[in-house]
């Protein structure tokens, strides 16, 4: 039985902890992209879905060294330029603090 209650905690605490939410359709207004730093800065037309983060004014791409997001940030620099209408999923907030803050963490972005 406490094992049984056990894994049941697991699977909430993860459902819980990865718990996402899509943005809404809608264009980026600015990108700020610091000369230093792992992270891309997104100003956005919709509502900003706050996911319990310090600061709810923009979303933010975490660009990690490795590369594994140049994907999504070559198509976020495609789509502010092209004024395309995009969402993003997203979920949790943000590893890195720029400004002494988290914002809502980038996961997804979908070009429409």
């Amino acid at each position: 039985m406490k094992r049984v209650l056990a894994i049941a905690l697991l699977s909430l605490s993860s459902t819980i902890t990865y718990a996402g939410d899509a943005s809404g359709a809608g264009k980026i207004t600015m990108l700020n992209i610091p000369a230093t730093g792992d992270f891309v800065a997104i100003k956005f037309s919709q509502d900003i879905k706050n996911q319990g983060c310090g600061d709810n004014t923009m979303y933010l791409l975490e660009t990690p060294a490795d590369g594994s997001a140049d994907q999504a940030y070559s198509a976020l620099l495609s789509a502010y330029m092209a004024k395309t209408t995009v969402s993003f999923w997203i979920s949790g907030c943000t590893t890195v603090e720029p400004w002494g803050k988290t914002w809502p963490k980038v996961f997804d972005v979908y070009l429409h």
